[in-house]
């Protein structure tokens, strides 16, 4: 079955030279853009989860719209540990948040997004919040930390108080002295999008607006798996999607991404389905010979499959290296971000595509599956049964 599995991959690039360079060429492109828009997707992640948000974001099924800089109502707290009982056994870090717009005043008055946060969780979940000066707010205490940039607005130091005034989940005024302890920094996302956040302990803020210890209204997860065990008390929201701009800008490239996949495969399809018709009408008399001296059409069909997975191994591996060769070449030529703006769209103020077995795996894995569909017809409508007189007829 090998031996004539290979005779049949040597006639497929010997005769069909024009589908070997199709899918060659197509190898090379599905590599090329499948590793583009996976670093596109990874690069946004990284500037927008892992250097700000934290991770995915767990609200309320009753909330419709959410924005990372519109804080979430406080109509539509939830019980933390309540929340916790969808999830008895998963690993993923849960950091609860409560988050509200309060006043700070001290020479000058600031509206702030204020966040309640659990310090030691928040740290667990990676490194988004960056305190550039002093130190972490404490749990149990009355304490804030704020970028400079408000700071010198307000008119405060590390170690001042500020006058903090939030209203109450009912809507009363409610007053406290807090502790400037640190100055935390957003980068450049903070630089385009504003730095009026700050962030103090969970445990005051609620006590503040007068909720129990268990009320939050997002909590904030490392997985992404958590979706498909949340009941229909609560929504997920990917971390990437916390922002309108990010937002704006994975919907774009998830719709390209998916347009350009649409289009190569219906070109292969259509390429590789009329070359597989031209081949098998040139194998009649093999196929019949076959048939006559009682090879199953399931035999026939395995020799075939075989073949066009040789067929198939032998035109990735060259893609793979052509495609290889072209990522490097892309890299070389230097793409920086000559301004915030190119470096929100990118994601990154150096855009390198990186390499991962997994790609030549699933363009592998792809080509295949296209290649497959596409013959698959023409193969058992050519391997069916039939009587000597109609395969001369055929």
């Amino acid at each position: 079955m090998l031996k004539l599995a290979w005779e049949g991959f040597r006639r497929y690039r010997k005769r069909r030279k024009n589908l070997t360079v199709i899918l060659i060429s197509s190898c090379v492109l599905l590599l090329f853009f499948w590793s583009l828009f996976s670093q596109i997707n990874a690069n946004m992640r990284k500037f927008w989860v892992d250097r700000f948000v934290g991770g995915n974001i767990i609200i309320s099924s009753d909330v419709k719209y959410y924005d990372f800089y519109t804080p979430v109502s406080m109509d539509y707290v939830f019980s933390f540990s309540g929340l916790k009982k969808h999830l008895p056994g998963n690993k993923a870090i849960l950091a609860p948040r409560l988050r509200t717009v309060a006043l700070f005043d001290k020479k000058q008055e600031q509206p702030l997004i204020t966040i309640g946060i659990v310090p030691e969780i928040e740290q667990e979940l990676g490194k988004h919040i960056r305190v550039t000066k002093g130190e972490w707010c404490r749990s149990g205490k009355n304490e804030v930390m704020l970028t400079s940039g408000t700071a010198r607005t307000i008119g405060v130091k590390i170690g001042d108080k500020v006058i903090f005034t939030v209203k109450t989940h009912n809507g009363y005024p409610s007053y406290e002295l807090l502790t400037v302890t640190g100055f935390i920094s957003f980068g450049n996302v903070g630089f385009v999008f504003g730095s009026n956040i700050a962030y103090m302990p969970l445990d005051t803020l609620q006590k503040l607006t007068l909720l129990n210890s268990d009320s939050v209204n997002e909590v904030v997860t490392n997985s992404d798996s958590v979706k498909y065990e949340l009941g229909k008390d609560y929504r997920f929201v990917p971390g990437t999607s916390a922002f309108s701009m990010s937002r704006l800008i994975s919907i774009g490239v998830q719709a390209v991404g998916l347009l350009l996949l649409i289009v190569l495969g219906t070109f292969l399809f259509q390429t590789v389905s009329h070359n597989i018709v031209i081949m098998l009408d040139e194998r009649m008399r093999e196929i019949g010979v076959f048939l006559t001296f009682g090879a199953r059409p399931s035999w026939i069909r395995c020799i075939m499959g075989l073949e066009l997975f040789l067929y198939a191994l032998y035109c990735m591996v060259l893609g793979s290296v052509f495609g290889t060769l072209l990522i490097w070449g892309f890299n070389s030529l230097g793409f920086y971000s000559v301004d915030i703006a190119t470096e929100i769209l990118m994601s990154s103020s150096h855009f390198v595509i990186s390499l991962h077995a997994r790609y030549y795996i699933i363009c592998f894995a792809v080509i295949s599956l296209l290649l497959g569909l596409a013959a698959s017809v023409s193969i058992i409508r050519n391997t069916a049964r039939k009587s000597i007189r109609s395969m001369s007829m055929d």
